[in-house]
């Protein structure tokens, strides 16, 4: 039997990206056995998926309204100069939009801790 707070430790480990091995090896010297340490490593890296794939659906929200108030305010405030600034938004959108694609469709790709993915 593995103590609450070592599964927090574990989970802790996976969410900042540590080798499943590695955390399977820990649950195991915490005195769990090798079929109940990969069953808690398994289900928290679903875990950790799910939170990068909402941080997708956050990142794709986030640049498709500032790509749409960028091209928008765009088209209004040609004239008046801040045509540039809207362009910066619009880009800045753009990035965002493709880091959400990217963390909907392939989350194992996203390396390193989730406290930094908190957009």
């Amino acid at each position: 039997m593995i103590e609450v707070r070592n599964l927090n430790e574990a989970r802790a480990k996976v969410f900042w990206d540590e080798k499943p091995e590695q955390v399977v090896a820990f649950l195991q010297s915490k005195g769990g056995g090798e079929k109940e340490a990969l069953r808690f490593v398994a289900t928290f890296r679903r875990e950790r998926i799910a939170s990068l794939r909402k941080s997708g659906i956050r990142l794709l929200i986030l640049g498709g309204g500032l790509l749409a108030l960028s091209t928008t305010q765009f088209l209004i405030l040609e004239v008046a100069g801040l045509w540039r600034l809207m362009l910066v938004a619009g880009i800045f959108g753009l990035i965002l939009i493709v880091k959400g694609i990217f963390c909907l469709i392939i989350p194992s790709a996203e390396k390193g801790g989730l406290a930094k993915k908190d957009y």
